[in-house]
């Protein structure tokens, strides 16, 4: 029974969720049924032990005492318990929708001739919309739905002449309409530039030109021209244009977005630099340096008010190489307390070590990068190819090498990495051994055969179509053949 789905879907459960459940169980409005309440108590009882003892058969001879074993008669009562769990979730989410319960009663009041109610409660949904924050597509469905049973009383009721109720239910409802509509083509429009697949968008071509024709409309409605804008650049990624409308939304409209709204937008955002990043355009960076600085600005890039330790270390890289320093030394310490995972240690020691690698202060580096164990299989490489540029910026050639072969075997050994990520690997560990070899015998070597050998280098580097580190390989070259700075090791 302990891998039962419903003492599994209890297990999930947060301490005050299981007391609102047991409130819920023990309600003679939801459930009259005294032996889902005994068995419910049993399950949460074990559930709160070190090794819970949930047999089928412990848990039916509690339930049914001096009674013989009856598998049907433990699964029927199993079955209404997970009933009255799957009802419960649903009036949880019934009683945190903002428009909900009012658009509930509006309408059962209606359809029960209570009209004192149904115009009180009416009253009460206007106010209610007034007050809320943004015209996201919960608000213009609430609207569409709350304008249709409007439009209904006054028709058959006040005055059959009466058209702009009906008429805002139609603009709502279109709203609503197209805002979904785009919002889902975006996603899945960038679903299939990902996974190369292909999906059947309807009338979007249509609804795009329609939305072309009436843009003086759609153009003040914040979100709709956001989402519209999103799936112009990902159509066109190569006109710089509409990345630069959405950037000007995103600063503009910042109170305008509901927050699920503004996360999706701004990640759109964030994903079109790093894809214009990723061909080489480098200047795209100081423009997703922006796009996280407003992020961590108006919140959006964190969670229940914390912050993701991925997005904690892409944050700490990109800095580092715009040579922020002093905003990301800043931003490393004030958001040290909001990393919400198990490896916020870790994080914050290796961000630290980035940042002190970056500053050129190698053995603080080092002694940060020593203290990290990652479990992750990406942060744990992440943080050992650090490592091994430190050890070459800090000419410890035994170390570096040594290094090389513990990840080589690790890389070969590993289950979690795909093939594509470990051939990558492989080349920076092979390329790296090449790089040393090339720079402890550059002082013995004459010029020219030192030129032919390192260009010789550089080309397969560059030719490789799967490399990590390679642009710190070539920097590292370039240094190497400077006279003025060469070493000997």
């Amino acid at each position: 029974m302990n891998q039962s789905r419903l003492v599994k879907s209890l297990e999930k459960l947060s301490n005050r969720e299981k007391d609102l459940f047991k409130d819920f169980v023990i309600s003679p409005y939801f459930n009259q049924h005294e032996k889902t309440i005994e068995l419910l108590d049993i399950i949460l009882e074990e559930l709160a032990k070190n090794t819970p003892q949930l047999s089928r058969l412990s848990v039916f001879e509690r339930l049914f005492p001096s009674k013989q074993y009856d598998e049907q008669k433990l699964h029927n009562v199993m079955s209404y318990l997970m009933r009255l769990f799957h009802r419960f979730l649903a009036f949880q989410r019934f009683e945190h929708d903002t428009f909900d319960e009012q658009l509930s009663t509006i309408t059962k009041s209606y359809k029960d001739s209570r009209w004192d109610m149904f115009k009180n409660r009416s009253k009460f949904f206007e106010r209610t919309t007034k007050q809320y924050p943004t015209l996201d597509s919960n608000f213009h469905h609430a609207q569409y739905r709350y304008h249709y049973m409007m439009g209904k009383y006054k028709n058959n009721h006040v005055s059959r002449s009466d058209t702009k109720t009906f008429q805002a239910m139609l603009n709502h409802l279109d709203n609503y309409y197209v805002l979904e509509k785009l919002k889902q083509s975006c996603e899945l429009t960038a679903h299939q530039m990902i996974m190369n697949t292909k999906y059947d968008f309807g009338f979007l071509k249509e609804l795009l030109r329609y939305i072309d024709v009436h843009w003086d409309r759609f153009q003040k409605h914040s979100t709709i021209a956001s989402y519209y804008t999103i799936l112009r650049m990902l159509n066109d990624d190569q006109n710089p244009e509409h990345y630069q409308h959405l950037k000007k939304y995103l600063k503009e409209h910042v109170h305008n977005y509901s927050k699920e709204d503004h996360n999706l937008i701004h990640n759109f955002a964030s994903n079109y630099c790093i894809l214009r990043i990723n061909r080489g355009e480098t200047n795209y960076e100081m423009e997703l340096f922006e796009l996280y600085q407003q992020g961590l600005e108006n919140e959006i890039l964190l969670e229940n008010g914390n912050l993701d330790s991925w997005v904690y270390k892409n944050i700490t890289t990109l800095g580092c190489r715009l040579k922020q320093f002093g905003w990301t030394k800043d931003f490393i310490e004030d958001y040290r307390e909001k990393l919400s995972d198990s490896q916020s240690e870790n994080a914050y020691n290796y961000n630290l070590a980035v940042y002190y690698f970056s500053m050129g202060s190698f053995d603080q580096a080092q002694t940060l990068l020593l203290q990290v164990q990652f479990t992750e299989v990406q942060y744990h490489l992440g943080g050992n190819f650090l490592l091994i540029r430190t050890y070459y910026a800090q000419d410890n050639t035994e170390a570096l090498l040594s290094l090389l072969e513990t990840m080589r075997i690790y890389v070969l050994r590993s289950k979690k990495m795909t093939t594509k990520e470990k051939k990558g690997y492989m080349n920076l560990f092979r390329f790296t051994k090449k790089l040393v070899y090339l720079r402890y015998e550059y002082p013995m070597l004459k010029r020219a055969e030192f030129d032919k050998r390192m260009l010789a280098l550089m080309e397969k580097i560059k030719s490789s179509d799967n490399l990590i580190g390679g642009n710190w390989l070539l920097e590292e070259i370039d240094k190497i053949g400077n006279k003025e700075t060469a070493k000997t090791w």
